[in-house]
């Protein structure tokens, strides 16, 4: 045969239904990991699977989250406050300066009053959520962390958690 139908002649064969082509051989399919039983840990007599684990760490995630959002909620009503208090002593000022109504003084010191306290709660409202979000993310990372071991590890993971890691 000429040198053209031998670099063809397999390619021929297999089409046609004869033998198929030489190939490399396919490498060895790989080890599955052992999976570890899902043995449930015992704490304080009581069993816990590690499925009921990571649901654990994600409500603890959530606690947080919501704690975070309504720390959050409460620091911006507070400063929408603060500003209406605010407008409310420039009114009163210009009310001063225009008509020398001078009893208004006093309810302009009320409403500083008012003020400060509205600041004080509000920095109050920022450090939680600033708290409450960094526990958050902690909670994330650990919850994050656990739902790959128990991924390469075979365990049981609920459908729920399956999607948190990326």
């Amino acid at each position: 045969m000429s040198d053209y139908r031998d670099r063809f002649r397999d390619l021929g064969a297999f089409v046609n239904g004869g033998q198929p082509r030489r190939t490399a051989p396919l490498p060895p399919p790989p080890t599955p990991k052992p999976a570890h039983p899902t043995a449930a840990l015992t704490v304080d007599g009581i069993e816990i699977r590690p499925a009921e684990r990571l649901a654990a760490l994600a409500k603890i995630r959530d606690r947080h989250r919501s704690t975070a959002r309504f720390a959050s909620d409460q620091m911006h009503a507070l400063r929408e406050k603060i500003e209406e208090r605010r407008v409310r002593v420039r009114l009163i000022s210009e009310r001063i300066d225009i008509a020398g109504d001078f009893r208004a003084e006093g309810e302009i010191s009320q409403i500083n009053a008012e003020i400060d306290q509205l600041m004080a709660a509000r920095e109050a409202a920022v450090a939680e959520a600033e708290t409450a979000s960094d526990a958050a993310a902690q909670a994330d990372r650990l919850l994050r962390s656990a739902l790959r071991f128990a991924l390469d590890h075979g365990a049981t993971v609920p459908i729920t958690l399956a999607g948190e890691v990326r």
